[in-house]
């Protein structure tokens, strides 16, 4: 692979005020920006030395703090990070951190003022790009086809929601499953999988009413029409899978293998 070019996004711009400097304080413009990594480049450094063919992404998204994790500036540094890998690439070469790569990175405060639609858009772009044309990579000296599909985007509870558009906090929402139709009434009298699930359409409906009417939000426990919708095949609904490690393996397994 080659060194790949980092793209700047300016998303706002707002005023920063140095409170160490007294009364000397003044206010400095500054510039909210995120950088990414084109897809595009990224797919054409990768197979130039393998063979092309259909390729299918998997996109991540997580949080990290580069700085000490204790203290009240925990968030000062905070950064979002959004990366892919090639799910049907052979296990050995899966196996590696070259096999993940680096997508868009930026601060968590600027995401939070601007929303993360504003990060995922060059991704979504660029896989419209790949969905709808080939694009050319040059192989051993060869000219090939290569063909993109996506197939997941993956993330924690709390960033799946956000990434979706769902509420982060679905306590007070009506049908606050983004799986099935249930609500809290018939969860706590049903106890086997006999629910109405949730389809794309319906929650294309669904943000509809949300964009028209806001009230709605609480009934559906939906903020808005994430924009991972507009890729090609892809909806939240079915391609943003449930954390396992946190609902399962941390959360009722360890309650159901008491029963054993």
């Amino acid at each position: 692979m080659y060194i790949l070019k980092v793209n700047s996004v300016i998303v706002g711009q707002r005023y920063y005020v140095n409170s160490a400097a007294g009364l000397k304080r003044k206010k400095t413009l500054t510039v909210d920006t995120f950088h990414f990594v084109s897809i595009l480049d990224t797919l054409k450094s990768v197979f130039q030395s393998e063979s092309a063919w259909n390729c299918l992404l998997e996109g991540y998204y997580d949080e990290l703090e580069i700085c000490n994790p204790l203290g009240s500036n925990t968030k000062k540094h905070k950064l979002g990070i959004v990366f892919f890998t090639i799910a049907n690439l052979l296990p050995k070469f899966q196996s590696t951190y070259k096999a993940i790569f680096l997508l868009a990175i930026g601060k968590v405060k600027i995401i939070e003022q601007h929303g993360i639609d504003v990060m995922l858009r060059p991704f979504v772009d660029d896989l419209n790009i790949l969905a709808t044309t080939d694009i050319d990579v040059n192989v051993n000296g060869l000219s090939r086809k290569l063909h993109e599909g996506s197939i997941a985007f993956l993330a924690d509870n709390l960033a799946s929601h956000c990434i979706g558009g769902f509420k982060e906090s679905m306590s007070f929402a009506r049908q606050f499953c983004r799986t099935c139709m249930t609500d809290k009434v018939r969860t706590y009298s049903n106890f086997v999988e006999d629910f109405v699930l949730q389809t794309p359409m319906e929650h294309v409906k669904q943000c509809a009413e949300v964009d028209a009417d806001q009230s709605c939000s609480s009934e559906f426990a939906i903020n808005r029409n994430s924009v991972l919708n507009e890729a090609v095949g892809f909806s939240v609904i079915t391609r943003l899978p449930h954390d396992i490690m946190h609902d399962m393996i941390q959360g009722v397994i360890n309650y159901e293998l008491r029963f054993f």
